[in-house]
């Protein structure tokens, strides 16, 4: 992203940055939450059932 001085930014800086870069390179705004199939497979994965 080459943002100048990155350390002096603070959280929501740094989250508004991240959303004009994902508008600009065609980022999708928001995450679709996983189906509760998907849930409880990752959750039996996990546990290694």
């Amino acid at each position: 992203m080459n943002v100048p001085n990155w350390q002096c930014h603070s959280l929501g800086e740094w989250a508004a940055i991240c959303r004009a870069w994902n508008k600009a390179h065609g980022g999708k705004s928001e995450i679709e939450p996983p189906s509760e199939a998907d849930f409880e497979a990752a959750i039996m994965a996990a546990r290694g059932m």
